[in-house]
């Protein structure tokens, strides 16, 4: 399953990375997240076009939303290596958090592990998992990865339609 292959162009050459094999816009943009080249558009930038292609305004179920709160904390992401965020509420903090988990676990999954925490499972239901959920749920593309509630995790395929927790 090609990320967005059916809608969107195939790329090989794009942000100065080059790929034998043509690419989606989304899976470029992956690429240009997670290795920042020199000649795109900047971390940040790329994780909005990954999020506008994900959740943008043609997603008819949820869409993610960037203003000035989401904006400061997206760019705090990118540039910082620890970070915790604090806010009113209605701020997008577990939006934001929900989004980045997604976004950073996309772009690698292999080698990314995202640990989400709250006070108890009920209450991560209600603020990140469940932010999670949703997101996971209405993205424009098919996500790779199966996402079992039950267990709170995102179990991967494993390349021969078996999908694992490792």
């Amino acid at each position: 399953n090609r990320l967005c292959s059916i809608s969107m162009a195939l790329i090989r050459h794009r942000y100065g990375l080059s790929n034998n094999e043509p690419l989606t816009d989304l899976e470029v943009e992956l690429q240009a997240f997670l290795h920042n080249p020199p000649e795109g558009l900047g971390k940040v930038e790329h994780f909005w076009n990954i999020c506008f292609i994900l959740w943008g305004p043609n997603n008819k179920i949820k869409s993610f939303e960037r203003n000035p709160w989401t904006d400061r904390m997206a760019y705090a992401a990118c540039k910082e290596q620890y970070l915790g965020f604090s806010g009113c509420s209605g701020s997008g903090k577990s939006e934001f958090a929900a989004v980045w988990a997604i976004v950073n676990w996309l772009c690698d999954p292999a080698h990314t592990l995202v640990f989400c925490t709250s006070t108890s499972l009920k209450e991560s239901n209600r603020r990140i998992w469940g932010r999670i959920k949703t997101f996971w749920q209405a993205s424009a593309c098919g996500l790779p990865g199966k996402l079992v509630d039950s267990m709170y995790i995102i179990r991967t395929d494993n390349g021969t339609g078996v999908f694992s927790d490792e």
